[in-house]
This record gives structure tokens, sequence and C-alpha cells, in this order.
């Protein structure tokens, strides 16, 4: 399953936002909100996976697949953005990591679908699918 999230995830690399990802999720989100969610979600659907309660809010991926200590390039992150037990979060597809940081391909990362290093201070979970 990581490989087909990962392949098609590389196939929207450098787009921007597309209400398509919102549609395929089956939910609605205001203008400018953000759209890690609905991007990862759209992944899933397309590949016939069960979403997340709430697919547009970044945390609740962590209720979906089950908890890896060591991930694998394609599985999904989750990282807290405001505080570790505020409700905000946001959700990519892992690449790798090294000493520095979490290298994730996700959307909404500055502004479009790309990959971008993350502190691992702020990691919630991996979740393999």
């Amino acid at each position: 399953m990581s490989n087909q999230v990962l392949m098609l995830a590389l196939a929207a690399y450098g787009s921007t936002y597309n209400p398509d990802f919102a549609n395929q999720c089956d939910v609605v989100i205001p203008l400018n909100s953000n759209w890690c969610g609905v991007f990862v979600g759209s992944l899933l659907a397309k590949l016939g996976y069960e979403l997340p309660p709430k697919p547009q809010v970044a945390r609740s991926y962590l209720k979906i697949g089950g908890p890896v200590d060591e991930p694998a390039i394609g599985d999904i992150v989750v990282f807290w953005r405001v505080a570790p037990t505020d409700w905000r979060g946001h959700v990519s597809i892992y690449i790798r990591e090294d000493k520095n940081g979490i290298y994730c391909l996700g959307g909404n990362q500055k502004g479009k679908v790309q990959i971008l290093k993350y502190s691992k201070e702020k990691l919630l979970g991996y979740r393999r699918i």
C-alpha cells in the first residue's frame, strides 16, 4: 500500500490545492483553509481505503491503520502544529529522516504538494495502512 500512496502523491508533485481533494473525501473545507488532510485522504480514497472520520483534520489520521515505530517510505506521518495537545496538526507521507528532521511529501506544504523537512520534536506518530 505504501508504494501506491507514494506514487499517487508523486504524480501530484508541485500541484496547488484542487477542490477534487476534498470532493474525493466527501467533505467541504472553507476557502483558504489547510488542506493537508484532504490531500492524504484523496490518495487513500483513490485506492479504495477507508478514511478517518474527519479526513480534513490531520490528527484524525492517527486513528487509521496501525502504529509503527520504524516507518517505511509511503507511511503516514502526523505532526502537531500549535501545541502537542491542540487539535491542529499536519499529515503527510513519510519519505525519510535524518538526525535533523523528517522529510515528508504532502499537500499544503508551503502552498503546494512537495517534500519538506519537519521537526522530529513535533511528531505525533507514524501509521501504516
